[in-house]
């Protein structure tokens, strides 16, 4: 009974638009009381969602089918092809949307919905893919980020497009990610910058100071190299001295007011 009178509810909206539909009305076209309405939907609203509730169920309950160890992003196309396909099979299901399309409060409501979907659909990715939160967040918004930029296109074409064309094109941009590799650690970098003044060839100095540099670590790593480790042996994981090219990059650093003799010329050592 709560699907019927969710599609009576849908055909009076359609037809008087959802403000201008009331719940007597809608209680006197099913041929129940005012009271009986409430007992299915505690607001009006809720009437338009049935169908929407329904379908995120759905997708929840297939996404939990997916064979095991499947790519989590290749479930979900799967997924949301099938949902998006059946809801443009559906003329009851397309006439719900554009009417939640159409009417500001039910757009606010389908957002609220849809937040609550991701949060399933991201609980689901993090039991069945070892994600993380992060992991799973970023998954599901980039799902729901292609579907709609999906829907979108077809939209603008006149609704003539190809769907699933247009699903499958969207997936394979924002997969090209992969939103698993966001548990990794960034991997520290270093660079070496010296100071020259200005009374002295930049090259010149840059070199001497890098010299020093590498001849102070590798006089370090030759005494640890050769110090006993408290048993009377060497360290056996003294680092040994590397040789490596180095280029450097003059950068002279912007003045806005006059400066003395010394002006500073700031060097980036990189690896040539």
């Amino acid at each position: 009974m709560r699907a019927e009178l969710a599609g009576i509810a849908l055909g009076l909206f359609a037809e008087h638009g959802f403000d201008g539909t009331t719940v007597d009305d809608i209680a006197r076209a099913a041929g129940m009381t005012k009271r009986s309405f409430f007992r299915y939907f505690p607001v009006k609203e809720d009437a338009v969602f049935a169908g929407v509730d329904a379908l995120g169920e759905d997708v929840v309950g297939d996404l939990r089918e997916r064979p095991p160890g499947e790519d989590p992003w290749e479930s979900l196309r799967t997924v949301l092809g099938r949902w998006q396909e059946r809801i443009h099979g559906s003329e009851r299901e397309l006439a719900g949307l554009r009417l939640i399309e159409s009417t500001p409060v039910l757009r606010a409501r389908l957002h609220q919905k849809r937040e609550e979907w991701r949060a399933s659909v991201a609980a689901v990715l993090r039991e069945r893919a070892e994600l993380d939160e992060f992991g799973a967040d970023l998954v599901v918004n980039a799902a729901v980020a292609a579907l709609d930029t999906a829907a979108a296109e077809w939209l603008r074409s006149g609704e003539r497009g190809n769907r699933g064309a247009l699903l499958d094109r969207a997936f394979e941009v924002c997969g090209r990610a992969d939103p698993r590799r966001a548990r990794e650690k960034p991997q520290p970098s270093s660079c070496l910058i010296a100071v020259a003044v200005a009374d002295r060839a930049p090259t010149h100095v840059g070199s001497r100071s890098w010299s020093k540099r590498a001849e102070g670590r590798a006089s370090d790593n030759a005494a640890a190299g050769s110090a006993p480790d408290g048993h009377g042996t060497a360290n056996p994981t003294a680092v040994r001295p590397v040789s490596v090219a180095w280029s450097l990059t003059a950068k002279p650093r912007r003045r806005t007011r006059p400066s003395s003799r010394r002006n500073r010329v700031r060097f980036t050592a990189e690896p040539a």
